[in-house]
């Protein structure tokens, strides 16, 4: 991955206008950020939203008393027109009508990172860039001319690394089982897979009197020859696109890319192939009838999104999820990251821990818990021993709380039992990843690893998309708040689910929008959006998970709530223990189901800070005005865009540790207060002096110390220049 040249940086007006503000507030909506007990007490069991004025009133107790958070949400996003969805009707399923709305779109060109910012990341909103991979190394040697996958070039270049692969035929706990294998035999799967669905179709265009194709409508895919079916007579022509999916002339709605092709709109979801009795999984688009968008997208591929039906589909459905590519391959620069994505505080700590580990010979797992030291004055941040500590995460202990995974994935998904105990954990290195699946693959509903931002940029191929705004989170779940829906559209996929058991989804459906991603499109997913994601062909994308000042309230949020939850799962142990080894427990699987704990939390703030400080200090030298930073910002001036962004991020990280401080001191230091009890029964009597012992002794813990210190050098920092943290809300 080639890093922009620069960080990126708002101009100074709007940085200054930001320093004024908190950050987007968040819907109360989701029981893992706010508590499904809450949350069953605003939406009782049996609670079914039917829309209209009746579901805005139920709605005006989930949203922030303090903000405009509805009328931020429908203003963001311009009206567009809907997509009508008709829905099939099953046995068993009662037949639905959605009309998704649309994304906003633009060409990369033509938005600036002011604009995105303002538009896009601080309100929380969603919206496609198109035409971003243009220059790309991966587009040259992964890609086709005509914009097809070849699989030959990945496995000269990478055959022999270990990958974890999803099998997502069926997953309505939210995840398929995974299994880990050389990236070269998950290729002979997928070349062996096309090869079956190529021998059928030839079988059946023999039973029907076919014609075998001109040579024209021939192409290969890694070995495989696959030959394209004809247009559908109907099929309306498809506007032509560049070799980034681009149209000449179109911004706007991202719905207006492109106009579905008779498969890719939903109500035609589901093909099935004509003398073949097995069940259809989810199928894509057949190509349209313009030539060019046929040659560019589908020929190689509409073989492939079709072969979900063949028997060899039947058993597996392969999905290369989470691949960490640029860990494996750093200096091999596939991609270069759009300035859009480039403020990241999250991966620059991990690369802070990589590169730190690599000087002391160690392994990097994200594990801050005592990446300060003793010093709580020590701002550079060490790594722990190459051992599986308490912030490492595994496949199987991501998959058994959250179900959710980095970038626009799941879950990371359960190992089958026969291979779960002799795989090495996965250990987070970073959150930069790589998804490659057939046509047919596809995501269940899932919002982002520790609610962060996402991006999804396809080298090939192309995704369905469906996404629901945070404010409406609730309604995917079942009535007991306990399970959430697979996928939005239950008689698209494989799935078990019952849908009365998720009565609000119809509600969610008419609150959804749907888009479908093209070669060289990116996607932004805002925090809290939860999606659904289908290859409609064969595709390669490259994603981040990625955090910053603008939405890492939303993964505090989390990990505030999700401490509460696991304490309480181990409530019995309280009178057992210390309270040092309480917190150690509660701290350990805290990190085990969310990736990250306070620890390494509190570890990203000061890395962080520590890079906003050097931030100022180079603008000082830079004569940018920083010596008259004070007066330039209380008086409207332009203080310098470096000084000005590098304040925002002191501002934003401290009011993080403002609210850290106060949390640790309601939930750790006198847990009893909020649990009602007396401090006796929150504590083991047999080993622990006394109470205010123990409580002194949680105090001295290098977490909440280098908290403390760090919040102060961020108040000193800001004070000097006429600024102060904003309360916390």
């Amino acid at each position: 991955m080639e890093a922009p040249q620069s960080p990126p940086l708002m101009s100074s007006n709007l940085a200054q206008e930001l320093l004024q503000k908190s950050p987007n507030p968040i819907p109360k909506t989701d029981p893992l950020m706010f508590g499904r007990s809450w949350m069953l007490r605003q939406v009782p069991p049996g609670t079914v939203f039917h829309g209209g004025d009746n579901y805005e009133h139920q709605m005006s107790s989930l949203i922030p008393d303090d903000s405009q958070a509805g009328q931020q949400h429908e203003s963001a996003l311009p009206e567009a027109p809907a997509s009508g969805t008709s829905r099939r009707s099953d046995a068993g399923l009662q037949s639905t009508a959605a009309s998704y709305k649309q994304l906003p779109s633009h060409a990369a060109s033509d938005l600036s990172y002011d604009d995105f910012v303002r538009r896009y990341m601080e309100p929380n909103q969603p919206v496609v860039i198109r035409g971003v991979t243009s220059g790309w190394r991966a587009a040259a040697e992964w890609r086709t001319p005509d914009g097809m996958l070849r699989l030959e070039a990945l496995r000269r270049l990478a055959g022999h690394c270990r990958v974890c692969v999803t099998d997502t035929s069926t997953q309505d706990d939210g995840c398929g089982v995974v299994r880990p294998m050389l990236l070269s035999e998950y290729l002979d799967w997928w070349t062996s897979r096309a090869t079956a669905t190529q021998q059928q179709r030839q079988q059946q265009g023999q039973r029907q009197g076919q014609v075998r194709l001109a040579d024209k409508n021939e192409d290969q895919v890694g070995d495989v020859l696959l030959v394209a079916p004809g247009p559908p007579a109907n099929a309306a022509a498809a506007p032509e696109r560049d070799d980034e999916g681009l149209e000449a002339g179109q911004d706007g709605q991202c719905g207006q890319q492109q106009p579905f092709t008779p498969a890719e709109a939903p109500g035609n979801s589901m093909v099935r192939l004509q003398g073949c009795d097995h069940e259809a999984l989810p199928a894509a688009a057949q190509p349209s009838g313009s030539a060019r968008d046929r040659n560019v997208d589908a020929v190689a591929t509409s073989v492939q999104k079709q072969s979900c039906s063949s028997p060899a589909a039947d058993k597996d459905l392969m999905y290369l999820k989470d691949w960490h590519f640029v860990a494996e391959f750093p200096e091999y620069g596939a991609y270069r990251l759009p300035i859009f994505f480039a403020d990241d505080w999250l991966n620059a700590y991990y690369d802070h821990l990589t590169s730190q580990a690599l000087r002391d010979g160690k392994a990097a797992t994200g594990n801050a818990s005592a990446a300060y030291g003793d010093n709580p004055n020590a701002i550079n941040a060490a790594v722990v021993p190459a051992t599986i500590g308490p912030n490492s995460i595994t496949v199987e202990a991501t998959a058994a709380k959250e179900g959710i995974a980095q970038g626009d994935g799941d879950c990371s998904g359960r190992l089958s039992g026969t291979e779960a105990a002799g795989s090495p954990p996965a250990v987070t290195s970073d959150y930069r990843f790589c998804y490659l699946g057939p046509a047919g693959t596809w995501t269940p509903l899932h919002s982002d690893v520790l609610r962060s931002y996402s991006w999804s940029i396809n080298v090939c191929g192309r995704k369905r998309w469906l996404m629901l705004p945070p404010r409406y989170t609730h309604l995917l779940y079942d009535k007991h708040m306990l399970r959430m829906a697979p996928h939005l559209e239950l008689d698209r996929v494989r799935s078990g689910c019952d849908p009365r058991d998720f009565p609000s989804l119809e509600e969610a459906r008419r609150q959804a929008f749907e888009f479908i991603q093209a070669k060289g499109d990116a996607v932004f997913v805002p925090s809290g959006w939860h999606h659904c994601v289908e290859n409609l062909y064969d595709t390669l994308s490259f994603n981040h998970n990625w955090l910053n000042g603008h939405n890492c309230h939303w993964t505090w949020a989390l990990l505030r709530q999700q401490y509460i939850d696991a304490a309480a799962a181990i409530d019995d142990c309280r009178q057992i223990c210390a309270p040092g080894e309480f917190e150690d427990l509660v701290q350990a699987n805290l990190a085990a189901n969310m990736g990250l704990n306070w620890h390494g939390f509190v570890g990203l703030l000061t890395c962080t800070v520590r890079n906003a400080l050097a931030s100022l200090r180079a603008a000082k030298r830079r004569d940018e005005g920083i010596d008259t930073c004070t007066e330039g910002l209380v008086h409207g001036q332009d203080a310098g865009p470096a000084a000005t962004n590098a304040l925002l991020t002191l501002s934003r990280a401290g009011r993080l540790l403002k609210d850290f401080i106060l949390a640790f001191e309601e939930l750790v230091l006198r847990p009893h207060e909020r649990l009602g009890r007396p401090p006796s029964q929150c504590s083991g009597s047999n080993n622990t002096p006394n109470d205010s012992q123990a409580r002194a002794n949680l105090q001295q813990t290098p977490t909440f110390t280098n908290a403390r210190v760090l919040l102060s050098k961020v108040e000193t920092e800001l004070l000097a220049r006429g600024l102060r943290v904003l309360s916390v809300g």
